[in-house]
């Protein structure tokens, strides 16, 4: 379903129950040629239609939407044999939703004010395999990981993963994209998606921001 590098734009699926934040946001992401919005959605309900019936690469997401939340639409979402990335986008930084969206199965978390420029980044680093959060976002989710009290005293890796392994999620929890992660560990992309493959496997996750809060509460980040 995505769009691979060099070879068209990259669909997205716009979701927010306010036409007027819909319009800007589709001026935003339109900036580029890259990227083109081919469908809007103003309750979650009509969100999981349009992903099922279009297939784009990636949905931005409001949470607070009528007939459906954004956090059930994710999970609906995240759930399809080809599912997009879902890019929660919303105005509230409230860690409770952060922590229940990226559960759901998003991708990433942006503030409403998110310049162009970071949104048009924010996508490109979904589809890359990264972890998308604005500045604030990220910072109260580590917050609140590493204040909830469920953050281990020990500094083991979670079982069963290797060595490599648990160097690479301790790199994609710092939000490094796929090509960071190979430039340091010295193999190739390809080899490295294998690698975070195995390791939501292992950890029994579906995303990056997932497998972060993993590593930040057995305490290796």
């Amino acid at each position: 379903m995505v769009a691979a590098e060099g070879e068209g734009t990259i669909s997205v699926v716009l979701a927010d129950d306010h036409p007027e934040f819909r319009q800007e946001l589709r001026g935003l992401i339109e900036e580029t040629s890259e990227l083109a919005v081919v469908g809007e959605a103003r309750d979650g309900v009509s969100a999981v239609r349009l992903v099922e019936e279009l297939g784009p690469d990636v949905v931005l997401m409001d949470l607070h939407m009528p007939l459906k939340g954004g956090i059930t639409a994710t999970r609906e979402i995240a759930a399809l044999d080809e599912a997009p990335a879902v890019i929660a986008l919303t105005a509230s930084g409230a860690s409770e939703e952060l922590l229940a969206v990226i559960a759901a199965g998003a991708a990433g978390y942006l503030l409403k004010g998110t310049s162009a420029q970071e949104i048009h980044s924010a996508i490109r680093a979904a589809l890359d395999g990264g972890t998308p959060l604005s500045p604030e976002v990220a910072g109260a989710l580590l917050r609140h990981v590493r204040e909830s009290g469920t953050r281990e005293a020990v500094t083991d890796p979670p079982p069963s993963l290797t060595d490599r392994e648990t160097r690479i999620l301790q790199l994609l929890a710092e939000g490094r994209d796929n090509n960071e992660i190979a430039a340091e560990v010295f193999l190739s992309k390809a080899t490295v998606k294998v690698h975070v493959a195995k390791v939501f496997e292992k950890l029994g996750v579906q995303s990056r921001a997932q497998a972060a809060v993993v590593a930040v509460r057995a305490g290796i980040v």
